[in-house]
């Protein structure tokens, strides 16, 4: 792959550290976050990655390569927003194949979820296929071998 063209911003020597570090303090300075800690948070490639897509000075961001699920994560949930009427962010995996892309749900954001929830998690899959000219077909799985296996055995 070629990535000629492809820019890879530096948080450290980004001319938008400071206005990210700016708003960063603002959106998270009711959760305990200092100016000095949001510097900080942004030396963290990922922290700048979610900075950057929220202000849109980014179009997507790969991550998680180096990191555990959560930390690779955590950021976007703290930085970016739901769009409005949306309550809860969740997961979805796009997995392209030779002939095909398929959009797998995910309960990892929300990992214990109401009824409502998993109704919310499939009717915002089924709009982001449509974004993708995919035509949900309308099934649903839930793997409960998988669910019943992330609760504590007691």
């Amino acid at each position: 792959m070629r990535l000629a063209g492809v820019q890879i911003p530096d948080p450290l020597r980004s001319p938008e550290l400071p206005r990210y570090v700016e708003t960063l303090w603002k959106l998270r300075q009711r959760h305990g976050m200092l100016a000095h800690d949001a510097e900080r948070a942004l030396h963290s490639r990922t922290m700048f990655a979610a900075l950057a897509l929220q202000e849109g000075t980014i179009d997507g961001v790969v991550a998680g390569l180096a990191k555990h699920y959560a930390d690779a994560v955590r950021p976007f949930l703290q930085v970016v927003r739901t769009r409005p009427g949306v309550q809860r962010a969740s997961g979805c995996y796009i997995v392209v194949f030779k002939r095909e892309m398929k959009l797998l749900a995910d309960t990892t954001v929300i990992p214990d979820p109401t009824a409502e929830e998993l109704a919310g998690i499939a009717i915002h899959t089924a709009e982001l296929a449509r974004y993708f000219a995919l035509e949900p077909d309308g099934s649903f799985q839930i793997d409960i071998a998988l669910f019943e296996a992330s609760k504590p055995a007691f």
